[in-house]
Formats: structure tokens, sequence, C-alpha cells
């Protein structure tokens, strides 16, 4: 009885892989591979490897195609975003005294005072030329919420919390 070159090459290959599946289960299981994961992140997808025929129901990538027995369906990460428990805040003074001075905004001015305190926290134009605002713009309306924040820092450093009414 004669076989062809492929029924040889498939019995070696069953008897190869019957060998290897002997020794695996007879060796004690390691340390690294008890703990696989049981996704994989890379590049910002997490793949999981499915056994068997799996219905895409989610938006995904999905290799190889539909037919086979053995699919990966990776989805794309978004990264976790983390609530402000009222601690913090990107403002540098408490919350309270910027909503009682500007009432938030960044560019709320105080025409009713000769001084004219502006921005978000009500900085006079002399002091916030003073503490080098004059660097990031003229008043502290027309500064960004990070420069107004950089200058305010100066100001808390430099007078304490006595520069605001509010305090």
């Amino acid at each position: 009885m004669s076989l062809g070159k492929n029924a040889l090459l498939v019995r070696a290959f069953v008897a190869l892989f019957a060998v290897i599946a002997v020794a695996m289960a007879s060796a004690a299981p390691s340390e690294a591979a008890t703990k696989l994961p049981r996704w994989k992140t890379s590049n910002g997808y997490q793949c999981h490897k499915h056994s068997k025929r799996v219905i895409n129901r989610h938006k995904g990538r999905v290799w190889p195609a539909r037919g086979t027995k053995s699919r990966t369906h990776c989805v794309k990460i978004r990264p976790k975003r983390h609530r402000s428990r009222g601690g913090s805040s990107a403002w540098v003074l408490p919350r309270y005294v910027v909503l009682c001075e500007s009432g938030g905004n960044p560019r709320a001015v105080n025409y009713s005072n000769p001084l004219r305190p502006a921005g978000l926290y009500q900085i006079i134009t002399p002091t916030w030329l003073g503490y080098g605002g004059g660097r990031f713009a003229s008043t502290a309306d027309r500064a960004s919420v990070y420069e107004q924040g950089v200058i305010a820092k100066r100001v808390l450093a430099g007078q304490g919390p006595r520069a605001w009414e509010c305090w």
C-alpha cells in the first residue's frame, strides 16, 4: 500500500503533535504559564483569541476570516477617565473663591472698580504686571486660564490669601 507525500506528512505531524501533547500534559505547569493574561494589550488595542467561531457583534477588528476555528478579536482601548471628587480642580485657588470672584468666567472684567480687576482670579492690572503677567498679556482677562493660574500662584505666594476679598 503506497501513500502519497501529503498523507505521509500529515501522519508525521499528527505523531509529532501527539508526542508534544503527552509531554506537556505530564510536565508541571510553570509559573509563567499559569499567569498568562486573558487579554493581550498592544498599540492601544486589546486582543483576545477565541477557540471557536464567534459572531462579531462588537465594533472592532477580527482576524482571520470568519470561516476558521480560531480567531482573534481586537478592540480599541479607551483611556480611563478619572472623575474628580471635588478635592482638586484646574484652578489654583479654592473653588468657592474663584466662583465668588469671577463666577468661573476667565474673561470676567469688573468695570465698576477703577483698578479694573479681571480674569478668573480678578487680578488688578498693576498686580498682574508686577508679578510678570505682561509677558503673557496686557491684562488678566486676555490671558489663558493656565497663564492666569501661573500669576495667581505668584500672587498667592507673595501676598497670601488676603489678596482676594472672598477668601
